[in-house]
């Protein structure tokens, strides 16, 4: 945590990495449970993205939309547009624990899909904080 009480870069970081983690032990469950996993998908791409910006001195501690979040990462950094599928496929997810949706449903390749990409966000805004030191 910083003076200010809000989480440092490595906060968001490590905030990411246990919603990955939840998000692959939810996968493995039988049968998986993939809307709960990209709830936790949703919540490591917006961790991870919280911590990019803060990297580049940017706080948006008030935003909690990933797609906003996602937008001011991109304006940083145009190559995170690569991670648009990821943000459309898991945002529906964000309030996932706060509805009962029955309609709502993720296939087992989008779920891992999901992961995968999350991983991949994780280990990219981790490695520009290794290189920051």
């Amino acid at each position: 945590m910083s003076d200010t009480g809000m989480p440092t870069s490595s906060g968001w970081l490590l905030k990411a990495q246990n919603h990955l983690r939840s998000a692959e032990a939810l996968s493995r469950t039988q049968p998986p449970l993939g809307e709960n996993a990209c709830f936790h998908v949703y919540h490591a791409v917006t961790a991870s993205l919280r911590a990019f910006l803060f990297l580049h001195n940017i706080t948006i501690s008030t935003e909690k939309n990933l797609a906003k979040i996602h937008a001011y990462a991109k304006h940083v950094d145009s190559s995170l547009s690569r991670y648009d599928m990821i943000v459309e496929l898991v945002d529906p997810y964000k309030d996932y624990v706060d509805t009962i949706d029955t309609d709502r449903s993720v296939s087992h390749p989008e779920m891992q899909e999901a992961i995968t990409n999350a991983r991949q966000v994780v280990r990219f805004v981790t490695g520009i904080a290794e290189q920051r030191g």
